[in-house]
């Protein structure tokens, strides 16, 4: 395939049919090619595709177009591959190219299985070859599940790719309302957010909101939400804090009686050395008591409080609430 000289403005770039912005993510500081640009120039040629109207679209050198635009360069050399190019050469060219970048985060490969579709790959290529070289199993929903993948908030994708998640917890953030994601997202830099606090946050909130029929902004505007949000906290606490309160919205009941436990066990008064336990999600009716002594001295004063009838109501009473 001869080398051509190109005119720079005559080719489409960010409108280019194999352009994948906003599919993949880069992660940041690889500055090797612009300091080789400015050393040796550009010494390889970009690669086009020009379609049955004769535009030229960029297939691989999208540094390389930048550079040249920085420097206001009037030509390029550069490769032109005809209209009858298959468009799965065209996507194995680009995925040899950017091997290490498609292939650093699960969400990447996925978002680039949703690039190849749209740039007009047979599904069946898709499935049976893509696949295999990402070391996916497709299944019957799959592509339904990298479509709806896609349609994620960018900045929660983003996360996704940062936080190198699974193709499970993805799949399973889809089922959250964008709205939700979203506001989430928002709250990032406030809050300490892990993979697991996003996920246990958007179906807590998700959850007490279809429950209770209110809308998200019913929720941001609560008085209790904004003390939290607005309130000079470190991210750790500010997170705790907001976990806390969805918890006790999402589960009522629940919240009031470990409420009522703990105030029976702190009426108590217990002496050090014996600790009451229970399962705070109320699954098992189990009442468990400690005894923890350094001093054979500690035996008899505790056991005469375990024995005493104010532990015995405690104990019938907190059987009672589970």
């Amino acid at each position: 395939m001869p080398v051509q000289s190109i005119s720079t403005n005559s080719i489409l770039v960010e409108n280019s049919r194999f352009s994948s912005a906003g599919f993949l993510f880069t992660d940041p500081g690889d500055t090797c090619a612009t300091e080789s640009f400015e050393r040796l120039g550009i010494l390889q040629p970009v690669i086009l595709y020009r379609d049955a109207a004769g535009e030229l679209h960029l297939v691989d050198g999208r540094k390389r177009i930048d550079y040249a635009r920085r420097r206001r360069m009037k030509a390029v050399s550069a490769e032109v591959l005809d209209v009858k190019t298959p468009v799965t050469d065209i996507l194995t060219l680009i995925l040899c190219d950017r091997h290490a970048e498609i292939g650093s985060s699960i969400i990447n490969r996925i978002l680039f299985i949703c690039f190849a579709q749209s740039s007009g790959a047979p599904e069946s290529w898709i499935l049976d070859s893509l696949c295999r070289r990402f070391g996916l199993k497709p299944y019957n929903d799959f592509m339904r599940d990298c479509s709806r993948i896609n349609g994620l908030p960018a900045e929660l994708k983003h996360f996704c790719h940062e936080k190198r998640l699974s193709l499970k917890h993805i799949i399973n953030l889809t089922r959250y309302p964008a709205d939700i994601l979203r506001q989430l997202m928002q709250w990032r830099n406030e809050l300490a957010l892990t993979a697991s606090i996003l996920d246990e946050t958007a179906s807590n909130l998700n959850d007490y909101l279809r429950a209770d029929n209110k809308t998200l902004d019913d929720f941001l505007s609560e008085p209790a939400v904004r003390e939290v949000m607005q309130s000079e906290l470190s991210p750790r606490d500010k997170t705790a804090r907001l976990r806390r309160l969805i918890h006790m919205k999402r589960f009522p009941v629940l919240t009031a009686s470990n409420a009522r436990i703990q105030e029976t066990v702190r009426r108590l008064n217990l002496p050090e050395g014996i600790s009451v336990d229970w399962d705070e999600t109320l699954e098992n009716r189990n009442v468990r008591l400690s005894v923890d002594i350094n001093d054979v001295k500690q035996w008899r004063p505790l056991m005469e409080t375990l024995s005493s009838g104010e532990v015995k109501k405690a104990v019938e009473s907190i059987l009672g609430e589970l």
